[in-house]
């Protein structure tokens, strides 16, 4: 297969902070940027947090601008085929995890834009993959969910319980969809 300039490595030397996702062989090697979208990982060229949809065939992780400081508040959900091709914006977001199908994922998002729509504080969301039918599940300090393997649960930390009452950031929280 021939190397087209779009499959050269995204390493730009000294632009601090500038993470592009790449595709590796089994030894570490890379072999091309994970998004072939160039304007994609120009626009957002710190990128994070990937998690493989169980079929192997897509990449969900977060990204955003990297404006030379860590500014997590303005990252987005983007899924993408694993060859790199299909990228979208599902929307404002981070840590974003598949669900077992594949059809969904649940992602934190930051006070910034989840209080606009009635969370108060961290909070875990769920969505479909396209960033539809956004719902959001736990808040006031909600973090960092993971959907279990059976996909009725997703696992996170912090929160509030039934009492409304915050929960300790060491206790795993499990919400039952």
């Amino acid at each position: 297969q021939s190397v087209t300039a779009n499959d050269a490595l995204d390493v730009i030397p000294g632009k601090r902070g500038r993470f592009i996702l790449h595709v590796c062989n089994a030894d570490g090697t890379p072999i091309r940027p994970l998004v072939r979208d160039e304007e994609l990982r120009n626009k957002f060229d710190r990128q994070g947090t990937p998690d493989i949809s169980a079929d192997g065939t897509r990449v969900v992780f977060d990204a955003w601008k990297n404006t030379g400081k860590f500014d997590w508040q303005e990252a987005r959900v983007i899924v993408v085929n694993f060859d790199g091709t299909g990228a979208i914006d599902a929307g404002d977001g981070v840590m974003p995890c598949f669900s077992p199908d594949g059809t969904q994922i649940c992602y934190s998002r930051p006070p910034k834009y989840g209080e606009k729509q009635g969370a108060k504080g961290m909070s875990i969301w769920v969505m479909d993959v396209d960033g539809s039918n956004k719902r959001m599940i736990a808040d006031r300090g909600a973090w960092g969910a993971r959907w279990c393997a059976e996909g009725d649960l997703i696992a996170f930390h912090n929160g509030t319980d039934e009492n409304e009452q915050p929960v300790p950031g060491t206790v795993l929280r499990l919400h039952d969809l």
